[in-house]
Order: C-alpha cells, then structure tokens, then sequence
C-alpha cells in the first residue's frame, strides 16, 4: 500500500540527497556529477520555502520517493516533481503516489488551481505517468513537454488505473471522537485513499416514536429489539466533528466526505467543501435528496442496494439532469452482513454497460474475496466498512475490516490492479526470452554448391538464423560458400 506523510525536514535530508545524486535522477535533471552535501544543503532548504511541503510516499516503513511542488510566480500555480527510490521503480507505484499527492494539494490548498509539470522530451516513462494522471500538454519548447493540471475542473476521485479505496467509519467510532482521529491514521497506514462519514441525526432520520412499525423493522436484523431512533442515537456522527476530522484526514493525505441523508446535511456538508458525495442505498428513492446533491455539481457514488433498475435508470437520470456530471454505481446487496453468493458482480458490469458510467463496489460481505474479485472485473470503487479493533462494540462491527484485514484489501487490490495491466502484446521483460525461439541452422557440413535439404538444414534454438517462414525458400537453393554444423543462416548463404 501507498501513503503519503509529510516530510520532515531534518530526518530525512539524506534520503533526498541520496535519491538526487542516483544515477538515473542525475541523467534526468542533465548533472554531471552528484551534489556535494555542502551544495545540495541550500538546494534542500528550498524546498521547505514552497507552499506546499514536500511529500513522502511510504509503505510500510519504507520510504517509496518524494514529491515536490516548486512555487511559481503565480500565486494560484506551483511545479510538481516526483522522484522515486531506485527499489521501487517499475513497480507501478508512481502513479499512485502521484495522484494521492495531487489530491493533497486539491484539499489542503484551495488557493491552488493549477500544477505545471515540465518533461524532457525523451523521458516517455514521466509523459506517460503525468498524462495518467490527468495532465495536458499545452507547450513544447528546447525538447520539454510542458504540461498543467487544472484542479478546479478535473475529477481527481474516479481513475481509469487506480481503484478508489473508501473506508467507511459509520458509527465505528462509538461516539469517541479520539476513536474517529484513531480510525483516520489507521485508514491512512492501510492506503486507503478516504474516509467516509454519514451526515445525519436521529430527528433528520426518524420519529421518537414507539409505534410498532419504527420497532418491528428492525426484527430479524443485527438490530433487534431497537428503535429506529434509539438506534440512530448512537450510531450519528456528531455534526461539530465533521470539520475537525475533515482537516485531520486532508492533512494526512485522505480525502474525507459524507452520505447526507437529508437536505440540511447537503447544505451543512457544502461548508465543509466535501470533494464528493455518496448516496446510500436506503436513499436511492428519496428523490429530493438526490436532486439537491446533484446541484452541487460535484462527483457522486451512488449504491444499487435493493433498487430496480428501473429505480436506478431514474436516479442516474436525476443527477443528469441537475447537474451532475460524474457519477458512479456501486453494486451493493443491503444485508449485513451479505452473503458472498448474493454479490452478484457480473451486475456490476451490466451497469456500467446500460448506464455508461463508472461502477464499483459498496461491500457488506466478510472478508477481502469480493472486493477484489470487483476489481478484476473493472470496479473503480470500493467502499468498506472499517473498525480499529474486533469485537468493538459498533452497530456496524459484524461486517467492518479491521486495520491489518482492510491493509490486506488494500495489498491484493493494488496487486490486482498491477496483474490486470495494460494492453501490452510484448514487455520489456520478455525480450530476453525471445533468443529461445527457434530458427534456421546448419545442422550438417554443406560444401559450396550444395543444396541446402531438410537433412541439413533445422529448425532450432536459439534465434540467431534466419525466420522459419524462410525454410521452404532455402530448401533447394546452393550455398554459395562452405558452411559449417552449427551456422545460423543467412539470406547472403544462399
């Protein structure tokens, strides 16, 4: 897993000044030779002067590479670099580094709308990576691409590469808010790119009442012999916490946003600038919901527990028509726990299909399976329930991931995701196998004049002679001077 830290200055000198002065960073940035320790210290020094800090990407415990954001002359507008450790190269890892990093800027630094990368023209690796990541070129000048991302218009939530990772707090924090800041690190450490909350109180939700019918709902579920609102009592996030956490989870690099359930959250939730929003599954039907977070203008995740797909055509078309121009589809099954047999996935592909959206997964199964198995069938979302300890006490325990099961989630996704690739017909690391191939050798002496026959000429490895798709052009033909057993052949041996 892959996240991001702010770097400290003084611990972590050597590991820029180590990583500036490798090879390949040298041959990057034109140096001739590595910094003395004396003269990268005032180029380090720099880089603490920016507006916005330096970033390490970690995992584990290892430091993964750094990235930077010169300051410009504009003041709505910084450079971007991004250095990786020579371990973790050609691992796949730069591009998530990357756009976690863009998301830092994005929600801690509202000021900034646009990040400029410069690019030597050869460096088609860095081209790639930057284009991924949403950037556009718009100058070329003495071999450099020049390229910028604008903040303020790109989505940086839904990725064509990289699976957007939600872990879901609910009311796993018990009403302690130490808990909530607990949940957010350890989200963090597991690679998780955010944090969800759930907007509401228990009046925004339902009656105090003690009609059967706000009791009998609950019968037969995880959440029996509760009221309604007795249950939505202890399990509401506060609504005084939701800035404090929102600022905590942005500084440690996770985006952090909410399901409303009504429209005094979405406007609440409009102060706090969330960078999106989900529409649980309970809320497909609540019409007046969806066209109020549609207006925001802002992505939306949308859940298909329980709804039709008469249900869901009409609230997909709802956002569209108000506003809403990125809109992803969970697949859900509203059990929970569910079964992993009632996951249905192939549903989820089906609705990318008809509605031509982005889709993925909101999981309430135990385990991991599901939600990679979503992954390699094109999922872009996950969300999942997230706990800090077994047995925590939460309404939502039975089916949230603890730390080290949400990071082993977050492990086999990522390698998911590394295994599904591109298309790629031949890799670089195949190339060195392609001398095993066979093709066309002298097996047997041939004299000048000779006629080359299947006695004496083979197909074998390596692949030094000629194609095999030459072999009946040779046959019959003379050699035009001596040949020896274990010659590849030619077009001038004949």
């Amino acid at each position: 897993m892959v996240y991001l830290q702010i770097a400290e200055k003084e611990e972590n000198f050597n590991f820029f000044m180590e990583l500036r002065n490798d090879s390949i960073s040298c041959q990057n940035s034109k140096r001739t030779s590595p910094y003395s320790e004396e003269e990268f210290r005032g180029v380090y020094d720099t880089y603490f002067q920016n507006i916005v800090p330096p970033l390490l990407g970690k995992e584990g415990d290892d430091k993964i590479g750094y990235v930077l954001f010169p300051n410009t002359k504009s003041s709505d507008c910084v450079e971007v670099s991004i250095n990786i450790s020579p371990q973790f190269r050609n691992k796949k890892l730069a591009g998530l580094f990357l756009l976690k990093s863009l998301r830092f800027v994005k929600n801690n630094y509202p000021e900034i709308a646009f990040i400029n990368a410069t690019i030597r023209e050869e460096n088609v690796a860095s081209k790639r990576l930057f284009e991924g990541c949403g950037f556009q070129l718009f100058n070329q000048s003495q071999k450099l691409n020049h390229y910028s991302l604008n903040l303020k218009e790109r989505n940086l939530v839904f990725h064509k590469r990289h699976t957007y990772i939600i872990a879901e707090m609910s009311c796993n924090h018990n009403q302690d808010i130490n808990t909530a800041y607990a949940l957010i690190d350890a989200a963090q450490k597991t690679g998780a790119d955010a944090i969800k909350l759930q907007t509401y109180t228990p009046d925004t939700m339902t009656l105090d009442s003690k009609n059967p019918c706000f009791t009998d709902c609950l019968k037969g579920t995880l959440w029996e012999g509760k009221s309604l609102y007795e249950l939505y009592s202890k399990a509401y996030t506060p609504w005084e916490w939701h800035q404090p956490l929102k600022e905590y989870a942005n500084k440690r690099g996770l985006d952090l946003f909410s399901s409303p359930f009504d429209t005094t959250s979405v406007d609440f939730l409009e102060t706090l600038d969330v960078p999106c929003y989900k529409i649980a599954s309970f809320e497909i039907t609540d019409h007046i919901l969806i066209k109020k977070v549609a207006a925001t203008k802002k992505p939306v995740i949308i859940s298909s527990g329980m709804a039709t797909f008469a249900e869901l055509e009409e609230a997909v078309n709802l956002l569209k028509n108000n506003g809403c121009t990125d809109i992803c589809m969970l697949k859900c099954t509203s059990a929970y726990p569910a079964r992993k047999e009632d996951a249905n996935l192939k549903t989820m592909q089906d609705m990318a299909d008809k509605f031509g959206i982005p889709t993925g997964l909101s999981d309430h199964t135990l385990g991991i399976e599901v939600p990679i198995t979503s992954v390699a069938m094109g999922g872009k979302v996950i969300e999942k329930h997230f706990k800090l300890v077994d047995d925590s006490g939460s309404e939502d325990d039975a089916f949230s991931l603890t730390p080290s099961e949400f990071t082993d989630m977050v492990n086999a996704v990522r390698l998911t995701e590394n295994i599904m690739g591109s298309i790629k017909y031949r890799n670089q690391s195949e190339l060195k196998s392609v001398q095993f191939r066979r093709s066309l050798f002298v097996v047997k002496d041939i004299k000048a004049g000779e006629q080359f026959t299947e006695e004496n000429v083979k197909s074998i490895r390596p692949a030094d002679g000629l194609h095999t798709r030459f072999y009946w052009d040779i046959l019959g033909k003379s050699a035009v001077k001596d040949l020896e057993k274990g010659t590849p052949l030619t077009h001038e041996h004949y």
